[in-house]
């Protein structure tokens, strides 16, 4: 009993293994395969399957799907009838999202063992989209599996339980059985190559499919290693493919070239899946092959037929634009030579004279002019008969010619001069009326290139299109001569009316025939318009009679629709007397104007109007190309131009500004010295010391705009400086903030202040956007910038900062103009809070954008470029401030006057000179002035040479009329390289100011400074020293 239990355990677990191996191939397949009963009735599916039609597939009808009314039971009615053959039908079916979906179907009949037949088994591919998708068969077998291990787990429980286990096992058996025979059959008829390989990539398994595709039986494929099928163009890929699947990290999926066995080369989309013992151990690999060989030849004839459209395009263009016949072959040279990479392209004519003789013409295209001069030259003096030389050839046989070494062709004529400008390869091809040859074009590269016949063929075609503009531009002048030819005779022979009459019949018959020729060349015209980028309109009296897609596009309507429309209700009523006022005088002279497009958005557009005789009617051809995104350009270039004019003047006020600030808060600072703590005095300086600093961040916003300014930047936190922003701005409002910011934000390189006032100003506006309360969010993210995103900032890491409210919202008349200086909606708004946020971002090199709607809210964003850099530790001012030193303290003058060190003050403003003088010989300095550079130049001299070297200097940056701080701190680092200088300066976007150091100043002050500020500046710089 005890051995046939080991012997049925060991045929079952081959069984397992068997059927996993199958589970694997067919979860592998794209497609959608499921089975019927007799009644339609759907009883099993793959995973695709599930994933199309649902979870709850099974047990329903096969009709439940059905989108629409449909016959398929009445076509698929022989296949349960018992015939075996493979019935292939398309049916509307309702995926389980409810969408529409068309399937295209492979059925074959399922029979049971004495013939009858069970049901059918159907193969289905969603056609509606061409994609072809993964699918993964339900592993079926997992509560089969779980039996077996219950069962097992009871084999020591007596006799009568092991004969029940028995019998159970047997059914398992058969149930296995029956599965391997199923899936035998599914990859047996699958439309997809099965190919199953050992770990030494020798195939194991080869259904018929895969001899098929690649033309080998089984027999003769069976142990042979890959590499038979195997191209050697892919055997690199194909190597790693294969040794990331046997270490299960990668290669499920692959596209390569293969190798039939006549030799041809295909294209093939693999799907592979590894194949694991239980103990995770790699078996093999199973693959599903698709031949995709079509499918990749027909993408190579797309981008062929794109080119060749592209150059037909150019031809349709210059047939419009051209005044000349040569005027037109100059576009196309220059199309060819940039599809073809060739640096040489001309032209040559029929001779005027002699039918038979090519002239040379003007018209090249010469990648560089100096190094093919001398080709030029010998070309343009060299006439070519019929069959000499390259030109010659093409005008003989009337089709293009491509020479592969000019080297060495005995009838190539400039054959020495080429040898001198290292030209190798040539080709040719005829400009065409009707047979007739009327010019050709010829072209040269430096390099040998092999015979491309497409590419001729491509070109003989571009030939026919040139002949058809060479045909109405002669057609056009001949109606012109032939006009003036008419009005000369009427003049001259009045007299001889009937001889004239008999002259006008048959000239107007001649005229007729030539207008006839011209309307047949202006309706190919009609139809080359179909094949332009430009959006073409045709009309008449301003109402559309024809449009191509392109124009449709435009405005966002299908074309259909624009015909029979007044052209004019499309054109922004701004612009609509300018568009008036064209079509009325039939002006051909080009204009902008604004459509008004499908979706409510503006358009600009560039107008070219015509106008033609089309069909013996004279309508008007218009032309509008889309220059929306062009002034879009425009008008960032025109407000960055604003704000850079605006800055240079807000950079002088500002800094005047400052120096004024600096001598008030100098001398409150210097009145408080007097006053006792406790005196009323003394509060109302303190409240003065405060009004002059909060006119700091006035004068911080007119900084911000001055030209080449640079914030001051260190490595700090976003998070903290936007949680203080956010606090500050709301303080006492009835908005609430709702704050998003992750504990891992990366930090920024950034002006503290200048960034602080940005996230300040933005959430004052949101606030003030609802009056009645409400919410703000704001949140910060970590990103990547990648191209695809299409901000302008570098790709890499990036915070994004977002401010939402849910207030009244911008106009979109209003929303292109809020980052304009002094532009307000507000009756109380300065017009500089926007305006100052978009500057300082920008000097950043961050982004920031806005979406706002009517009624909904507003969206700002910001994003700023994030920093690789630690933050280093920022020391803090002390938390309380120094108490203000009086001169006359009684307890100091008891005290020994140690003096804290030697300081050199340049400042050419007196009363701060006077002020912070007084400061800095409270703080235990001693101090000297000067008014201009060169004067402190002479102290510092004088100073190192005695024995009291001045231990710091502060320089004012600019001295009007005088030797600034930048001249005078290269003079004193000639002097003393170990100078320690402190630049001050009410210009705190000068570059100096934000990269101090790198001048050679040692520390910096922006004015107003307070006198804590200048204490703990000077202490830093001159500890350094010591």
């Amino acid at each position: 009993m005890r051995k046939e239990i080991a012997e049925r355990k060991k045929a079952d677990k081959i069984l397992r293994e068997l059927s996993s191996r199958y589970e694997a191939i067919l979860s592998a397949v794209p497609d959608i395969i499921v089975e019927v009963n007799s009644n339609k009735v759907y009883t099993w599916s793959n995973q695709a399957g599930f994933e199309f039609f649902g979870k709850d597939v099974l047990g329903k009808e096969a009709a439940f799907y059905f989108e629409g009314e449909q016959d398929t039971y009445k076509m698929v009615q022989p296949l349960f009838d018992g015939d075996e053959t493979m019935f292939y039908i398309e049916s509307w079916q309702r995926r389980k999202d409810d969408e529409k979906r068309l399937l295209a179907w492979w059925c074959r009949v399922l029979k049971d063992e004495n013939g009858n037949v069970t049901g059918a088994l159907s193969t289905a591919r969603d056609i509606t989209e061409h994609q072809k998708m993964k699918k993964k068969l339900q592993r079926h077998h997992d509560q089969l599996q779980g039996l077996v291990n219950e069962r097992t787990a009871e084999i020591t429980e007596t006799n009568e339980k092991l004969r029940d286990e028995i019998t159970e096992r047997k059914i398992v058996e058969v149930e296995l059985v029956r599965s391997r025979q199923k899936s035998l059959l599914h990859t047996q008829r699958t439309p997809l190559a099965v190919i199953e390989w050992n770990t030494n990539f020798e195939v194991k398994e080869w259904n018929p499919a895969a001899e098929k595709i690649f033309g080998y039986r089984d027999d003769e494929a069976l142990g042979r290693h890959a590499e038979f099928i195997i191209h050697e163009n892919a055997k690199e890929h194909v190597n790693e493919v294969w040794q990331n699947l046997l270490v299960q990290k990668g290669g499920m999926r692959s596209t390569n070239e293969n190798i039939t066995k006549d030799g041809n080369t295909i294209f093939c989309e693999w799907y592979n899946t590894p194949l694991v013992s239980e103990s995770g151990e790699v078996l093999g690999v199973a693959s599903l092959v698709q031949d995709v060989t079509d499918v990749k030849l027909a993408e190579n004839e797309i981008r062929v037929k794109n080119s060749f459209l592209k150059i037909l395009q150019i031809a349709a263009v210059a047939a419009n634009g051209a005044t000349e016949i040569k005027d037109a072959f100059q576009p196309i040279l220059n199309e060819i030579c940039d599809y073809t990479g060739w640096p040489i392209g001309h032209a040559y004519i029929i001779s005027k004279d002699d039918s038979n003789l090519l002239e040379p013409t003007t018209v090249w295209h010469l990648k560089d002019s100096s190094r093919f001069a001398g080709f030029r030259n010998v070309t343009e003096m060299t006439k070519f008969a019929k069959g000499i030389g390259l030109p010659g050839r093409v005008l003989a046989r009337g089709k293009p010619h491509w020479i592969v070494d000019v080297t060495r062709d005995n009838n190539f004529h400039r054959l020495e001069i080429a040898n001198d400008m290292d030209i190798k390869s040539a080709f040719a091809f005829p400009v065409m009326v009707g047979t007739k040859v009327v010019a050709v074009l010829e072209f040269f590269s430096t390099e040998v290139a092999e015979l491309n016949q497409q590419f001729l063929d491509i070109m003989a075609d571009v030939g026919t299109q040139l002949g058809r503009v060479v045909e109405r531009k002669s057609i056009e002048k001949e109606l012109t001569e032939l006009n003036q030819t008419l009005e000369e005779r009427v003049s001259k022979r009045t007299v001889e009316l009937s001889q004239i009459n008999k002259t006008l019949v048959q000239e107007v018959s001649e005229r007729k025939m030539a207008e006839e020729a011209l309307h047949a060349s202006e309706g190919r015209l009609l139809s080359l318009s179909r094949a332009t980028f430009e959006g073409i309109v045709f009309s008449k009296n301003g109402v559309f009679l024809d449009c191509n897609e392109q124009f449709a596009d435009i405005v966002g309507y299908e074309p259909d629709e624009l015909i029979g429309t007044d052209g004019l209700t499309l054109v922004h009523p701004e612009d609509r007397e300018l568009a008036r006022n064209s079509i009325t005088i039939g002006s051909e002279e080009p204009y902008e104007l604004r459509l008004l497009c499908n979706d409510n958005s503006i358009k600009f557009v560039e107008v070219h109007g015509q106008m033609m005789l089309i069909n013996g009617e004279r309508l008007r051809v218009t032309a509008f190309r889309d220059i929306t995104e062009r002034k879009k350009m425009e008008e960032e270039i025109i407000k960055i131009q604003k704000l850079e004019s605006l800055g240079v003047l807000a950079g002088g006020i500002a800094h005047d500004f400052n120096n004024n600030l600096q001598s008030i808060v100098s001398c409150v600072a210097l009145a408080k010295t007097y006053a006792n703590p406790e005196d009323e005095i003394y509060r109302k300086l303190e409240e003065a010391k405060n009004v002059v600093l909060q006119s700091k961040s006035l004068t911080q916003q007119l900084l911000t705009f001055s030209k080449g300014g640079e914030p001051v930047k260190n490595t700090i936190s976003i998070s903290k400086l936007i949680k203080y922003s956010a606090n500050l701005a709301l303080s006492g409002s009835n908005v609430r903030c709702e704050l998003g910011i992750p504990d891992d934000l990366w930090s920024v390189e950034a002006d503290k202040g200048q960034l602080s006032q940005v996230i300040s100003n933005l959430i004052i506006n949101a606030g003030q956007a609802m009056p009645e309360g409400g919410n703000i969010k704001v949140w910060a993210e970590n990103i990547n910038v990648v191209e695809k995103d299409q901000i302008p900032l570098q790709q890499g890491m990036c915070v994004k900062i977002s401010v939402v409210d849910q207030g009244t919202g911008i106009s979109q008349e209003h929303l292109q103009n809020i980052f304009d200086p002094y532009f307000t909606t507000k009756e109380m708004g300065s017009g500089l809070g926007l305006a100052t946020a978009y500057s300082i971002i920008k000097k950043h090199e961050g982004y920031i954008t806005v979406e706002s709607e009517v009624g909904v809210g507003t969206t700002f964003r910001i994003y700023l470029p994030a920093s690789s850099k630690e933050i280093r530790g920022i020391s803090a001012k002390s938390e309380e401030k120094r108490a203000s030193i009086a001169l006359v303290d009684k307890k100091n003058e008891e005290k020994p006057n140690v003096s804290k060190g030697k300081v050199l003050l340049m400042d050419d403003e007196a009363l701060i000179r006077l002020f912070i003088t007084q400061h800095i010989i409270n703080l235990k300095y001693e101090v000297e002035t000067a008014e201009d550079g060169a004067e402190a130049i002479g102290l510092y001299k004088r100073a190192m040479e005695s024995d009291k070297p001045f231990d710091a200097v502060i320089m004012d940056l600019t001295i009007p009329g005088g030797m600034g701080g930048k001249e005078t701190i290269e003079r004193l680092l000639e002097i003393d390289p170990e100078v320690r200088a402190i630049v001050a300066s009410g210009y705190a976007d000068d570059p100096i100011m934000a990269e101090f150091n790198k001048y050679g100043f040692s520390g910096v002050l922006v004015k107003p400074y307070e006198i804590d500020e200048l204490d703990e500046v000077l202490q830093k710089v001159i500890k350094e020293v010591s």
